[in-house]
């Protein structure tokens, strides 16, 4: 079961590292690999500076918002604050799926939207095996303040609910009693080899489908006049080629994946008991 929760307004980068660690991270503290997650563009570690601190980042968040200060202070806080934890008799993730999760949160608040290169300034860290913390700046790279879901508690529990789905854990509402099944590793992982298998399918597959789109074009660009027809149909028959290469490399990874679920699930079975949950606890 993923929980996410949004803290209260903060003001302070600085505060928000601290509330997340329970103020156990000094600010010239250097913040190892394994706590930061993800993070937006830009805070990559270089020969300069191969670690960072909280201050730093702190610093290196609060930049777009610095570039406003001229005008007065403004009235709301400018700090995103999102902790997203796991229920106690979940799996415990790896780093590649903490990662994935904070950013499928930043993209889900409006904090990241893909493709969009004036997004905010956010980073993941994790504390502990079960809680990850997200905190970005809501002032965007352009100076704008981020459009986040108008309903953003009711978004962020159908998204917390997908995202469970997708990896295998607890979802909410389902019942703690008796023997429940849970989608261990092993079925996620066939799981993704299916929708992989899917997308690189030959005979109607997405892949397949955009491909011949682009074979058509070449085919009929070739009678354009002033020789333009000639190179674009060749860079439209490169691409046409470059599809068909991703489609056999799909077809690949979800041959390997299906191995790897076969292996997992003949090692330890999906149908596991659940403890019985007190009487005044709820999920």
């Amino acid at each position: 079961m993923v929980i996410a929760r949004v803290h209260r307004p903060c003001r302070s980068f600085t505060g928000a590292f601290s509330e997340a660690f329970d103020g156990a991270l000094a600010p010239e503290e250097n913040l190892a690999d394994d706590i930061i997650l993800a993070h937006s563009s830009g805070l990559a570690a270089d020969g300069e500076r191969p670690r960072w601190t909280s201050r730093d980042v702190a610093e290196h968040l609060a930049a777009p918002a610095r570039r406003q200060a001229q005008g007065p202070e403004p009235e709301q806080p400018l700090v995103f604050h999102l902790s997203v934890g796991l229920h106690p008799d979940d799996r415990v993730l790896t780093k590649a799926e903490w990662s994935e999760i904070a950013h499928r949160f930043a993209r889900s608040t409006g904090i990241a939207p893909p493709g969009d290169e004036q997004a905010c300034r956010w980073i993941a860290l994790r504390v502990g095996p079960r809680r990850v913390h997200l905190v970005a700046n809501l002032i965007r790279e352009d100076g704008t303040r981020a459009r986040q879901p108008y309903r953003l508690p009711a978004h962020l529990l159908s998204e917390s609910h997908r995202i469970a789905c997708d990896l295998g854990l607890r979802v909410a509402g389902s019942s703690a009693d008796g023997p429940q099944s849970v989608r261990e590793p092993a079925v996620a992982g066939a799981a993704q080899a299916t929708l992989l298998r899917q997308l690189a399918e030959e005979s109607n597959g997405p892949l397949a489908n955009v491909r011949r789109l682009v074979e058509r074009a070449a085919y009929q660009v070739a009678d354009l006049p002033d020789g333009q027809g000639g190179d674009t149909g060749r860079r439209l028959e490169w691409v046409a080629r470059r599809l068909y290469a991703l489609q056999k490399d799909l077809h690949a990874t979800a041959s390997s994946l299906g191995q790897g679920a076969q292996r997992l699930s003949a090692a330890s079975p999906v149908l596991v008991t659940a403890p019985a949950a007190p009487a005044h606890r709820s999920h």
